[in-house]
């Protein structure tokens, strides 16, 4: 992934490059995104700081935050542990998908994060499609010090749901407290530009998201 930074005064803007899909077809209606105004992503009621109540990989794992998406309605739920590799002790987070009627049937878990958890940073942008269905295109990360993380997209735009996790529960893994975000598009905005306000990374295009989203 090429990622540049730019520091600018006022609000900061992140660009997820995805351009490389023309002539898109009109997606199904489970994946439009509704126009003039926010498709917003919001907090679930989940046990933060318990464990999950399915098996996480790795080390012993605790619930960080949970979101209902914008775009399918449908659950994810994060946790964090600590892993060892490479001789050292690395914090990993876990977005948990449900499907075939369970929770935490996929879990494409994370680690050795660079930059820092406390930074802003798009940490995936995809759709989780192993074991599951139904879901749209997700990108989470972590949203630095901003409480309020807005996507905009070719036909609307998207709010995240955000959490934070303070100094005590952070501190389990190794880390001062950081926020994350995660807000769910339409899979057809995988053709063109995302702006996330806060910062400038860039994601190469995803020609087989954008090749679902014609089908």
């Amino acid at each position: 992934m090429t990622r540049r930074w730019r520091t600018a005064a006022g609000a900061l803007v992140v660009a997820l490059s995805l351009a490389g899909c023309v002539d898109v077809e009109s997606p199904r209606s489970s994946e439009r995104a509704p126009q003039g105004r926010f498709v917003e992503t919001t907090g679930a009621n989940c046990a933060v700081g318990e464990r999950p109540g399915y098996f996480v990989p790795g080390p012993a794992a605790t619930l960080l935050g949970c979101a209902r998406l914008g775009v399918s309605g449908k659950r994810v739920e994060f946790s964090g542990n600590v892993a060892h590799i490479d001789g050292g002790r690395h914090a990993c987070v876990n977005p948990a998908y449900s499907g075939r009627g369970q929770r935490g049937l996929f879990i494409p878990s994370k680690c050795m994060f660079v930059p820092a958890l406390s930074r802003f940073a798009v940490r995936d942008a995809a759709q989780p499609r192993q074991g599951v269905r139904g879901y749209a295109y997700v990108i989470w990360g972590t949203a630095g010090a901003s409480k309020d993380v807005v996507a905009r997209f070719t036909g609307g735009t998207a709010r995240a749901a955000v959490f934070r996790v303070g100094p005590t529960l952070a501190r389990r893994f190794g880390e001062s407290a950081f926020s994350l975000f995660v807000l769910e598009l339409p899979l057809s905005a995988a053709c063109g530009p995302v702006a996330i306000a806060i910062a400038i990374e860039r994601i190469p295009p995803q020609a087989k998201l954008c090749a679902r989203a014609k089908r």
